[in-house]
């Protein structure tokens, strides 16, 4: 969890300043802050095996939609769409891995990082 949060509060960040360009209400401002925090959160959706990144995808969809003033989120959306492949490939392999024994103290390191 510390990866995801660390990337919601840099998404965060990243969505306040894009929001501050176009409008100064706080409440849209917040709002705004809230939903750019939570596109990252759903990447937990990613550990998923298979069917995790199209989970991702579709949360981040409404999530976006549902910004106040919409913002141009092109790159940002693609950055965390890539990243939930890899921590989907990353997840089905350690999982493979650590249930197959092989090399099982590498695969639960990686399980360990991605869940906590």
């Amino acid at each position: 969890m510390k990866l995801y949060i660390s990337l919601s509060i840099l998404s965060a960040i990243y969505t306040a300043a894009l929001t501050l360009e176009k409008v100064t209400d706080p409440s849209i401002l917040t709002w705004n802050v809230v939903i750019g925090a939570m596109v990252p959160l759903a990447l937990v959706l990613s550990l998923v095996p298979i069917v995790g990144p199209v989970l991702f995808q579709t949360a981040a969809e409404v999530l976006i939609k549902s910004l106040n003033p919409p913002l141009a989120l092109g790159i940002y959306i693609d950055f965390f769409k890539i990243l939930s492949w890899v921590i989907n490939i990353l997840f089905t392999i350690s999982l493979i891995m650590y249930i197959k024994q092989y090399r099982r103290h590498l695969a639960k390191r990686i399980i360990k990082t991605l869940l906590f």
